[in-house]
């Protein structure tokens, strides 16, 4: 009642302005009713529209006339868009029926289909978020449709999968998220109607693409309340037609907006847009053939059109066209709703492949590839015959898209270890290029461990996104610290989520960077994210624009097919050394800190777990627990994806993540206890020991109870009982003293802290040099507020405004010889709280400050800094397997876009003969400018996840003052002992390392059994890496004797060579290796036993 005060004509126009979120779906079916017979009586009675050139064309007029034509906007009912579906759709055909399980609801088709369906008819709403319902639709199509082309339509305002009445996943549906128009709302039910009844299921997931948020911001925390409407549900006649005229003009009208200005074939665009326009009469389905012949003309090959009258020169570059899903293997919804979101994408690619014979869609992630074996093989069967005929491409060649900053390097071995291995037992061959087009920042090693890992390429995009510099380089040869270099291409159309059209394919060549020397560029197009892929219309306009005349070649192949190309031209390509430095995100080195530190924690305890086995399964004669130990690792590997372990996911991910991490702690622990019972053979001491289980050899102080400690020492990777009450002789004890200010003093460092909780001197004793040019651990609170995106970002204008935390109070604490320290309290900010104890101990090289915080901010950072009495012009960081060295100065804009960068495990500022290193054991935020070293610590972003980082956090850091050259002084070593200090345990014999580098600069991480050993062969692999940046002959001594050793790579594959690229080994006597490494080379030995 409330329209009939309204003109008819703005109802009408309000009702159809955007068919996919109209609110009135029987009133649209009434009205399309009524306009098709309108439509009719019109045709009956007056002839076709004759179609005249124009006098003048006025280029901005004609090229929005053709695009109202086009769309589904202001003359939806009445121009081309209008010819694509005959109306009226059909609703009365499909009888609908609903079962809603209890959420979350993610149960097997098999299961659904037995539930108790209810009637349900468009309109109903449905959640809560996060829920499933499924539907029954059974569809009788109208006899007067026979062997025509019927589409279902549907829309749920959320993402849906079809299935066939025999329980097969057919094709995902998308209710249309506005943000990257990738509504997918059609499902094809016949091509030729000929059975005309039809049983199909819609499997209903209550969330959209991009998740399920609250209203007002995409990145906001999901809405557990949310509901989703069924706003259509509908059979219609679909006129393919005009779907192909449709798709036509439309490359015709982009060619006439994206090709270069004062161009023939810019100008013929137009023109011919324009005409078709003028040759299509809707009351006239014919005028279509003209329309057709037009367009057809104009886009005609060269090679068909020599004599044409649009013909023109034939352009020589090429793109590349590869369709792709980026699908985030969790962000803005859990790990769950990933695995349907990769049924929903991958059956809808094969469909679209089914149509079209030449296209080519790369698909990478290994972790997801095996969710879809094990809960859809039946979609997984048709992908592995389609991976036959080339067309569903498996790329990347790791485990999933990881974050690259964070991960150890072992991290990221593994990463290609199980990528490769499942691609090639799964698909016959490993992937051709590493692929990952959505991280926030690249390590300098990822070149050695691709070409390593098998591959000679990489693939990526995101360095588009730098917020300060441009990145020079579309493709390049990307060289490693130790100079590996493999072949990397940027696309040109900078977006892994491009829409396969014309604009994609002129930016490709326009943007690139190279073509002055290579004429071919990658063009990645589909929707991305949260999945879909490309759609109908890209795949068909991909095949359109193959070969028209004014526009590049555009072929479809494999990734591969453009890097064989690039190989070719690989002289001329232009190199880029190191790290390549992400210039945005980067306060993903510092969100969500317990996620960060239980990654840390699960990488160690891996490695521990593995060495620890093998010894057990050398000495005791026990069983390698492989399945268990790859289980963790897959685990581990899972959460390093991309969205995950840099903070950026909502809150539903984190409690998994947490959940996964405790499961891999809780493997490692039972394997490594385990393995030692069983080389205790059963039998149980009343003395003490230690297990060490970091690569290099410890002595220290543990602490045994209560204010009581002991002194212990002990081997990389073994359990000593060297452990006593007192010191040993050369270590001197550790002192505190002072009423004003406590001094700290252990003949080593030296400490002065203040009553506020600063370090107000820290002199190294053996060079007697004060550290500190100003107090140290400060604590600094950062106003925290990044232009867009919350828990990625801090951006370069947040140390423009902050507060220094004075309002700190300090109390002496234990006063023994072995260790002293003071305690630190007071507040911080507006709500949160600190508690730290401040300490050193006998022997120790670094003052630590073992920390806890009670956060509660909002959009705060909090920092603490150590000015130091160091000149420099960089800082050094922990990088995997090495060393990276970053810029104190702001020269140049590539110099200060670096004020946030990673490190791992310490961070320094050196000058020749002394320095200063910040140790921490689970922080990733460094900030090193002028003299100044500071460490972020925690960061309180509110989206996606409004609870990020609240309540108890637990850290510690370490400032170690050194004379001399960093290295030679032991920071590297001083950092594994920080981050995995001796651990008490019971009584029984000590345990000697199974195998141990004998060199300071060689560290020897993983000790482990060879999984691809011939039957009836005891082997090892032993990887190791040089850490000092220079060439390194050592020795490694093995407790067990060896007849042959070999050099292989990352992937661990049989090899019986004795160098490989900068690594040799060989056995000087059988429990001896030497080993030869350049600088920064990771290097993977095998040993075969006796």
């Amino acid at each position: 009642s409330r329209t009939q005060s309204l003109p008819a004509t703005f109802f009408l126009r309000a009702c159809i302005l955007r068919r996919a979120s109209c609110p009135f779906d029987r009133i649209k079916i009434t009205i399309s009713a009524a306009m098709s017979t309108a439509k009719k009586s019109r045709s009956a009675q007056r002839p076709r529209f004759e179609a005249a050139h124009p006098t003048y064309q006025e280029p901005k007029i004609t090229r929005e006339r053709v695009d109202k034509y086009l769309d589904a906007g202001q003359y939806g009912e009445h121009n081309l868009w209008s010819m694509i579906y005959e109306t009226p759709y059909r609703q009365d055909c499909v009888k609908l029926a609903v079962f809603s399980p209890p959420p979350p609801g993610r149960i097997a088709a098999a299961e659904a289909v037995k539930g108790a369906f209810q009637p349900a008819k468009v309109g109903d709403a449905y959640g809560p978020g996060w829920s499933t319902h499924w539907f029954r639709l059974d569809i009788e199509i109208p006899e007067a449709w026979r062997g025509r082309e019927v589409h279902l339509l549907w829309d749920s305002e959320s993402e849906a999968m079809v299935w066939s009445n025999d329980l097969r996943p057919l094709q995902g549906l998308n209710g249309g998220d506005k943000l990257h128009k990738d509504r997918r709302g059609v499902f094809i039910l016949a091509t030729a109607a000929d059975d005309l009844k039809v049983t199909l299921y819609i499997e209903m997931a209550c969330n959209a693409l991009f998740g399920c948020n609250q209203e007002g911001h995409f990145l906001n925390p999901p809405d557990l309340e949310r509901k989703f409407t069924l706003k259509e549900c509908a059979i219609a006649l679909f006129n393919r037609s005009a779907f192909d005229v449709w798709n036509k003009l439309r490359a015709v009208n982009d060619m006439a907006k994206a090709l270069p200005a004062g161009t023939y074939r810019k100008e013929a665009a137009l023109f011919v847009a324009n005409r078709t326009v003028n040759l299509i009469d809707p009351a006239h389905p014919r005028s279509l053939q003209d329309a057709e012949k037009e367009l057809n003309e104009f886009l005609a090959s060269a090679h068909q059109l020599s004599k044409g009258k649009y013909a023109s020169e034939q352009g020589r570059f090429t793109v590349n066209a590869v369709g792709h899903c980026h699908i985030d293997t969790a962000w803005l919804w859990p790990f769950a709703e990933t695995k349907r979101k990769c049924a929903r994408s991958w059956s809808s690619q094969i469909r679209l492949m089914e149509r079209f014979p030449r296209y080519r869609f790369a698909c990478s992630q290994a972790q997801q590839f095996s969710w879809v074996k094990e809960d859809y093989p039946e979609l997984y069967a048709e992908i592995r015959e389609y991976v036959k005929r080339g067309q569903f491409v498996p790329t990347g060649g790791t485990w999933v898209e990881m974050d690259c900053n964070i991960p150890s390097g072992e991290g990221l071995a593994r990463q290609f270890i199980f990528g490769q291995r499942f691609f090639e037992r799964e698909f016959g061959s490993k992937c051709t290029e590493f692929w990952l087009p959505d991280t926030f920042g690249y390590s300098a090693q990822l070149p050695q461990l691709i070409q390593s890992a098998g591959m000679k390429y990489f693939v990526t995009q995101k360095l588009s996104w730098n917020n300060i510099n441009k990145f020079p380089h579309h493709s390049f040869k990307w060289f490693a610290l130790d100079g590996t270099p493999v072949i990397a291409h940027f696309p040109p159309s900078n977006t892994y989520v491009g829409q396969g059209d014309v604009w994609n394919v002129v930016v490709s060549e326009k943007n690139y960077l190279q073509r002055d020397r290579s004429s071919t560029s990658l063009m990645l197009y589909g929707h991305g994210d949260g999945g879909g892929g490309p759609m109908e219309h890209m795949c068909s306009t991909v095949d359109l624009l193959r070969n028209v005349p004014g526009m590049p070649i555009v072929e479809q192949a494999a990734p591969v097919a453009l890097f064989e190309h690039l190989e070719r031209e690989s002289d001329a390509l232009p190199s880029f050394h190191g790290e390549l430095y992400f210039e945005f995100h980067r306060g993903t080195f510092t969100t969500q800190a317990k996620t960060k530190a239980f990654h840390r924690a699960t990488e160690f305890a891996l490695v521990a777990a593995e060495t620890f086995a093998t010894a057990a399964m050398l000495e005791a004669n026990v069983v390698y627990p492989r399945e268990k130990i790859e289980r963790a690792w897959e685990l581990n590997l899972l959460n390093a994806f991309h969205d995950v372990l840099p903070g950026s996911s909502i809150g539903m991910v984190y409690e998994d993540a947490e959940a996964y991490y405790a499961q891999v702690m809780e493997s490692c622990n039972e394997v490594i206890e385990s393995s030692i019972a069983s080389l205790d053979g059963g039998k149980t001491g009343r003395n003490q020991r230690v297990i060490n289980k970091s690569p290099v050899a410890i002595s220290g102080v543990v602490q045994s109870g209560n204010k009581e400690f002991v002194f212990a020492s002990a081997d990389a990777k073994s359990v000593s009982d060297n452990v006593s009450a007192t010191l040993p002789s050369g270590v001197k004890p550790v002192t505190i003293s002072g009423s004003d200010t406590f001094v700290l003093d252990n003949g080593i460092v030296r400490a002065e802290v203040d009553r506020k909780g600063r370090v107000v001197s820290l002199v190294d004793v053996g060079s007697g040099r004060e550290t500190l040019s100003a107090p140290g651990n400060v604590f600094v609170l950062y106003e925290d507020m990044p232009l867009f995106w919350d828990a990625w970002d801090v951006e370069i204008y947040v140390d423009e405004k902050y507060s220094i935390v004075d309002n700190l109070s300090v109390e002496k604490g234990d006063a023994h010889e072995l260790q002293v320290s003071v305690t630190v309290t007071g507040s911080i900010g507006d709500a949160s709280s600190i508690s730290q104890s401040i300490r050193l101990s006998a022997g120790a090289k670094a003052l630590e400050f073992d920390t806890k915080v009670d956060w509660n901010e909002t959009y705060k950072l909090l920092r603490v800094r150590f000015p130091t009495a160091v000149h420099s012009d960089h800082g050094i960081f922990d990088s995997q397997y090495g060393f990276i060295r970053r810029p104190n100065h702001q020269n140049t804009s590539l110099d200060y876009a670096k004020f946030e960068v990673c490190g791992h495990k310490y961070g320094a500022i050196a000058q020749y003969d002394f320095g200063v290193a910040l140790l921490n054991d689970s922080k990733f935020g460094y900030s090193v400018r002028g003299n100044i070293l500071s460490l972020s610590l925690l960061k309180s972003a509110k989206r996606p996840d409004e609870n990020a980082d609240m309540g108890a956090q637990t850290f510690r850091y370490g400032i170690m003052p050194f004379a001399g050259d960093f290295r030679a002084a032991g920071v590297i070593a001083e950092s594994y002992r920080f981050n995995l200090p001796l651990q008490l345990i019971g009584g029984g014999k000590p345990i000697a390392p199974v195998a141990t580098s004998l060199a300071d600069g060689v560290v020897l991480e993983v000790v482990k059994p060879w999984d691809l050993a011939p039957a009836g062969t005891r082997a090892l692999v032993l990887r190791c890496h040089e850490a000092h940046g220079a060439t390194a002959r050592a020795e490694i001594a093995l407790r067990h004797a060896a007849r042959a050793v070999s050099v292989t790579n990352i992937l661990e594959e049989s090899s019986d060579a004795s160098c490989i690229d900068g690594v040799a080994a060989t056995l000087c006597d059988p429990k001896k290796i030497a080993v030869e490494l350049s600088p920064f080379k990771v290097a993977t030995i095998i040993v075969e036993l006796q």
